[in-house]
Formats: structure tokens, sequence, C-alpha cells
């Protein structure tokens, strides 16, 4: 049975996640176009940063599973321990 304090929890890691993904993503691209920049391969980095960003979006989707949720639990069509 659904627990509201602990899919709240998910849901503030989750947001957690996402935000370090994000950042974690931004930074490799920086790399990436600078490694380029330069005159690096870069084919590998970029399979790199594809599968980080393949996982994100996994992240958002977990996210939107959890709040929906918790927006089930509050509006009752969950029972909540």
């Amino acid at each position: 049975m659904p627990n509201l304090a602990l899919e709240t929890e998910h849901l503030a890691a989750a947001d957690r996640h996402i935000a370090e993904t994000e950042k974690r993503i931004a930074e490799m691209r920086a790399s990436v176009d600078r490694a380029r920049a330069a005159g690096d391969q870069v084919l590998e980095a970029e399979r790199a940063l594809a599968a980080i960003e393949n996982s994100l979006e996994a992240f958002r989707q977990h996210r939107e599973m959890i709040a929906t949720t918790i927006d089930d639990i509050k509006a009752g069509r969950l029972p909540s321990t």
C-alpha cells in the first residue's frame, strides 16, 4: 500500500537525481565541445553523453510515476498507510 510520506521522499530524491544528472550532462557537453574544438575525436564521449541523456529520460519518467502516485493518494484514488 502506498505511503504518502514515503512517496514524497521518493519524489524529492528523484528531483535531486534529475538535477544532478542535468548538471553532469551540461558539464559533459562543455567538455565534448572543448575537445571537438581542439580537434580531438569525441565519438566515444558523445556515445557516453547519449547514454547519460537516456538515463535522464528514465529518471524523468520515474519521477512522473511517483508524482502520479502522490496525486492519486491525495485524490483518494489510492489508499495510503
